[in-house]
């Protein structure tokens, strides 16, 4: 969503994003937006709230127990490349096809 170039936006970033997956964003926002996705986007506030200090933003991004700048700023330009540099367990085939397709430089899968 943050490759979307209104990704400030959610609304606007999130169709762009389904669409560019294939996915129903209409029922992705009915969700969004209904009790359900009310609820549940509440229920994540209290939690978050708990055990991140004032002033932080959404998302929140911890890596090994850690918060930093870097981090956040990796996250939002590339979290998948984040998270395939960062996992040190064996990677599923879903990472190693990605990290494939960022080496030989194509833009989308």
């Amino acid at each position: 969503m943050f490759n979307s170039t209104d990704f400030k936006t959610p609304l606007i970033a999130g169709k762009e994003c389904a669409t560019k997956q294939g996915l129903d964003w209409a029922a992705i926002d009915e969700c969004a937006t209904g009790p359900l996705g009310r609820g549940l986007h509440l229920q994540a506030g209290e939690v978050y709230n708990k055990v991140t200090p004032k002033g932080f933003t959404v998302p929140h991004i911890v890596i090994d127990g850690k918060w930093t700048a870097e981090i956040n700023d990796k996250a939002e330009k590339d979290l998948v490349a984040l998270v395939c540099d960062t996992y040190t367990g064996t990677k599923p085939d879903a990472l190693l096809i990605i990290e494939i397709v960022q080496i030989i430089g194509v833009t989308t899968i």
